[in-house]
């Protein structure tokens, strides 16, 4: 299927659906005749690993069709792109998952969170000082923002520079991005990482429950002119 007059259309936010319960698995934008192209994909003869066009094929296989939807059109190309957030986020927060890859354009800057998430992120609050015991890692060259939590975690456990004499006193790791403390680790076990003939170090460990309200989504201050190590002691 396609649209006969596409132009008149504009920017569209769509949602593909499942005819046997009617449940949305899909959000996406498009533009054209982009709606009708996942069930093209799914049908390809070099097939796609998905959970989409898995979704897609198995809804074939029962003898069925996708049922599209438009969820709003004559769009903008930016009304597209917040509306398509907007809805991928919700049906996160009604559980009802999607098989997206990935989250909605800016999601993790603007997307779904607590009100008390809100209020830490423009509270402008900072981290003056690490207590004795505390690190700072910088994961900005690693981590990706709002590929989730676990991600952050991969991101900042290793591979540092540290003096292996200095690891026994350190008792919590701050996970800085862009400025802002990301994640707080704690029960630290370290290891020896090797690259290129060189020795680092990588950490296994779990969330600091107990203080991690004090510095989540607080400032840090920024690095000295020059300074370009990722880890820091003391602010």
């Amino acid at each position: 299927m396609k649209f006969s007059n596409p132009d008149d259309i504009g920017y569209y936010v769509y949602a593909l659906t499942d005819p046997s319960n009617n449940e949305v698995f899909y959000i996406g934008k498009g533009v054209g005749n982009r709606v009708f192209q996942h069930a093209e994909d799914a049908l390809s003869d070099e097939p796609t690993v998905s959970d989409k066009l898995d979704r897609i094929r198995s809804i074939h296989q029962a003898g069925h069709e996708v049922v599209p939807y438009l969820i709003r059109h004559q769009l903008t190309e930016q009304e597209s792109l917040l509306l398509e957030a907007t809805c991928i986020d919700l049906m996160s927060l009604i559980g009802k998952p999607l098989t997206n890859i990935q989250g909605g354009h800016h999601s993790g800057l603007f997307g779904l969170m607590s009100v008390n998430e809100v209020e830490r992120k423009y509270s402008l609050e900072s981290v003056d000082s690490l207590p004795s015991g505390y690190i700072c890692i910088n994961i900005n060259r690693s981590y990706q923002r709002g590929a989730g939590f676990n991600d952050i975690y991969q991101a900042t456990k290793e591979a540092w520079v540290i003096n292996k004499n200095r690891l026994q006193d350190i008792t919590h790791v701050l996970a800085e991005y862009r400025g802002r403390v990301v994640a707080v680790f704690t029960n630290l076990r370290w290891y020896e990482v090797h690259i290129n003939g060189r020795l680092r170090y990588g950490f296994d460990g779990d969330v600091a429950e107990q203080v991690k309200d004090q510095y989540l989504n607080k400032l840090v201050p920024p690095r000295k002119k020059g300074a370009i190590a990722p880890v820091r002691f003391n602010f």
